[in-house]
């Protein structure tokens, strides 16, 4: 079934844009970054515990990397399930790392902290679409 799903682009001052949308996960607002050219989908330690306090993580000792990062310590964990607006994502594998650099970079611009980053992974396996014109996203459960 097709989920319609409402984004926010959001302006980065004159450089371009942000993809934003809602999530949630176990009764827990979340905030995700859309991006496009992300292999993985990628979420904040941190946040993970919080919301799944009974998760197995475990290291990930696959090639990890971002642009203009150096080595990262990267966790991975199954979430059973978890809500991007109206999708339901089931047993997703997910890329663990500390997010707080990445949040202290979005407060310099006054944009909203980011639970996560929703990559490739997701977006082809939900056959997404991005309507730039309507800011809509449109997944496959």
């Amino acid at each position: 079934m097709k989920q319609i799903v409402p984004i926010e682009i959001l302006a980065i001052n004159h450089l371009g844009y942000h993809i934003m949308v809602k999530g949630e996960a176990n009764a827990y607002k979340m905030h995700f970054l859309i991006d496009t050219g992300a292999t993985i989908t990628v979420m904040d330690l941190q946040r993970i515990k919080t919301v799944y306090p009974d998760s197995e993580i475990k290291p990930y000792n696959n090639f990890f990397m971002g642009i203009g990062t150096s080595k990262i310590d990267t966790y991975s964990t199954i979430l059973n399930e978890f809500n991007i607006g109206h999708c339901k994502i089931l047993n997703q594998e997910v890329i663990l790392i500390d997010m707080v650099s990445i949040n202290k970079a979005y407060a310099v611009f006054d944009l909203p902290r980011i639970d996560g980053v929703i990559g490739g992974d997701i977006l082809y396996r939900h056959r997404a679409v991005i309507n730039y014109n309507k800011a809509l996203l449109e997944m496959e459960e």
